[in-house]
């Protein structure tokens, strides 16, 4: 199973390849190289949204050297391509490559601490929205600046709150990859 994708405008466009040995990758500057399957320590997948994109799933990979690979290719400047499908093939014949006695551990959605971190910043958002915003009207006319950003923090909620759901933390096994993950 190969995949193919830019992770961002500073990397190469890389192909993956799920083999028998491990994952083999080679990029579009020349680079190759395979990662066995018993140098993977963890592998994490995540939600990880961005501004600019905000469907990013990303499967990373904790071997020798980090490596990430994700649902979106690169394109250009606010220009990224979803590959759903192609990503959910080759997420599921990755994990499937694993053999049986191996120590790798799959963890799903954020770090505990990032976990934490997102929580309180949710949280921290809520109280600006409904305490301290409509303070700023008590002061006269808010600035157009100022309800544009309220506006936009209000706008970015349903993103955080997917984000809180979806990376909730949890271990799982290769076999049993976390399909909401993928959808």
């Amino acid at each position: 199973m190969k995949y193919t994708h830019r992770l961002n405008a500073f990397k190469p466009t890389t192909t993956w390849e799920v083999a028998e040995s491990g994952l083999v990758w080679s990029d579009d500057k020349g680079g190759n190289g395979n990662i066995p399957w018993g140098k993977i320590k963890s592998v994490r997948l995540r939600y990880e949204p961005s501004r600019a994109e905000t469907r990013r799933v990303g499967l990373l990979i904790h071997a020798p050297y980090p490596v990430s690979i994700t649902n979106i290719d690169y394109k250009g400047p606010l220009n990224f391509k979803l590959q759903k499908d192609g990503f959910k093939d080759f997420v599921l014949a990755f994990h499937a490559g694993f053999p049986q006695d191996s120590q790798t551990v799959f963890y799903k959605g954020s770090t505990r601490a990032a976990y934490v971190g997102n929580l309180l910043i949710t949280l921290l958002v809520m109280v600006f929205i409904f305490f301290l915003a409509p303070l700023l009207s008590l002061t006269g006319v808010p600035s157009l600046s100022s309800i544009v950003r309220i506006a936009i923090i209000i706008l970015l909620i349903p993103i955080l709150i997917n984000l809180l759901v979806k990376n909730k933390p949890d271990t799982y096994s290769a076999p049993h990859v976390p399909m909401e993950m993928l959808k």
